[in-house]
This record gives structure tokens, C-alpha cells and sequence, in this order.
């Protein structure tokens, strides 16, 4: 992915001043929970997740933005990665065991409120082998995802 990507969509969650972000690694059956984002013309792919809110702990933050974002119930495992973007920006990344639901936004969701043609928001479960192909935010995500499943 070129760094102007990468830029463009950074400048765009910056409005976001939240310091913290819980993020789950959802897997099953060879899959990974991810959202496919299309942003200002700009496609990639993210894990669920965003910011803390109020005095959430990362665990509820990361619960609320998982049903928010996939409508998928699931349960906290252990953190699994933990590392600062570009902003500086703090993410907590926790692994999380499938209880129900099938990917989908929620209909409340901020996700589903404010798309648009140029704001998709689509949850789906990816292939782990198709993560070296895809363009994924936030940068260093990626990279964790290859060296967690070895591919």
C-alpha cells in the first residue's frame, strides 16, 4: 500500500481524538472477523473495534464496538498484541471466542448511520491465506496478522 493511502485514511480517523483502541481478533474455522472499508475512494480491511469511551475498560470497548460493528456476540479471551500507529495512537488488540451472530452492521450503529457511497462499512469473515493480499489499517496490523497465523 502506498504511504499516500495510508495518509489519507490516517487524516481521516484523526478527528477521532480518542488515545486508546480495543480491537478483537475474532477466528473460526480458518477464518478472521474483519470489516472491508471503502473511505474517500480508498479500500482496506480492519479488524472490529475503536475507541474507549467515558471510563469503559478496553474489554467493554472492545465488546460494544464488536456488536456495533458485526452484530456478533462474543467473549474476551487475552490480549494478543499491543502497539502505537503513526498517530500515536495506543491499540489493544484482544483475542475473542465466537459465541453467535452472523456478520452484519448494527442497525444503530454510527457505522451504519453515517454510510454513505463513499463510507462503507461491510463485517465479514476473511480467509486467514487471503491477509498477505490485502490492504489492511491501521499500518503494523498487517504484520501481526502474518506472523499470529504464520503465513
Amino acid at each position: 500500500m502506498s504511504k499516500n493511502i495510508l495518509d489519507s485514511i490516517n487524516e481521516g480517523i484523526t478527528k477521532d481524538n480518542k488515545s486508546t483502541r480495543a480491537t478483537i481478533l475474532m477466528e473460526k474455522d480458518g477464518l478472521v472477523l474483519m470489516i472491508y472499508r471503502l473511505r474517500d475512494g480508498h479500500e482496506y480491511y480492519t479488524l472490529p473495534g475503536g475507541g474507549v469511551e467515558g471510563d469503559e475498560s478496553v474489554e467493554q470497548a472492545a465488546l460494544r464496538e464488536l456488536k456495533e460493528e458485526t452484530s456478533i456476540m462474543g467473549k474476551i479471551e487475552q490480549k494478543v498484541f499491543d502497539f502505537t500507529d503513526s498517530n500515536r495512537r495506543e491499540h489493544q488488540i484482544l483475542s475473542c471466542i465466537y459465541i453467535s451472530g452472523e456478520p452484519q452492521l448494527s442497525i444503530d450503529s454510527p457505522e451504519n448511520i453515517k454510510k454513505s457511497e463513499s463510507n462503507i462499512h461491510k463485517p465479514m469473515w476473511v480467509d486467514q491465506k487471503q491477509i498477505p493480499n490485502l490492504t489492511i489499517w491501521p499500518d503494523g496490523t498487517k504484520q501481526l496478522l502474518i506472523k499470529r497465523f504464520s503465513l
